[in-house]
């Protein structure tokens, strides 16, 4: 994976008992775009030029308040604000959270140790299954590719607190992520002020 140039990663899993889902590409190191959907809140993410921004729709800056202890006028007035608008993540809040996840090449070098089973097919690409355990108390098996590169083609998570399954495609396709227009961008420390 940390060869590759570009890649794409789909699907969704469950996390607590709230759904998620993620349809992200890849763009070499530190770059991405996509969008992630947590309990019907849609979410819209970019990362370029080591600066990340992200723009939720009205459900997710309606969460995000609520989460906060802000009140329905406090959220409804933060979603109003942020309508149609790219929100610049400041560079410590973006270490503390993990919206990002998807855009982290070296995901894969973090997992536990994984062990050989059988042989299979992925959408009829012969495949190698690889077996191991999940932080989240669950099972992982992730289906690599036999046939030229190594690349994981699936990525599926059973049990534990984290269930589901992520397919990986467009390996090494031309991709490029640009920033938001400068004029959609809201400036969170310039709102601090």
């Amino acid at each position: 994976m940390t060869k590759l140039k570009s890649f794409r990663v789909k699907g969704g899993r469950t996390s607590h008992g709230v759904e998620m889902t993620v349809d992200f590409t890849v763009a070499g190191k530190g770059s991405c775009q996509g969008t992630f959907t947590v309990a019907g809140a849609h979410t819209e993410l970019r990362v370029v030029g080591g600066h990340r921004y992200m723009k939720g729709d009205k459900k997710f800056w309606q969460q995000s308040g609520r989460r906060k202890g802000s009140s329905p006028q406090e959220t409804n007035a933060l979603a109003e604000m942020f309508k149609g608008r790219w929100f610049a993540v400041p560079e410590q809040a973006a270490k503390e959270g993990d919206d990002f996840y998807a855009c982290d090449f070296n995901a894969f070098e973090k997992d536990s140790p994984l062990r050989r089973g059988a042989e299979t097919e992925v959408d009829g690409i012969p495949a190698v299954t690889l077996t191991g355990k999940e932080g989240s108390g669950g099972t992982r098996t992730i289906l690599v590719s036999a046939k030229a590169e190594p690349y994981p083609l699936r990525m599926t998570v059973e049990g534990g607190t984290a269930p589901g399954s992520l397919e990986y495609s467009a390996f090494n396709e031309p991709v490029t992520v640009t920033p938001p227009p400068a004029d959609e961008v809201l400036d969170f420390d310039k709102l601090k002020k």
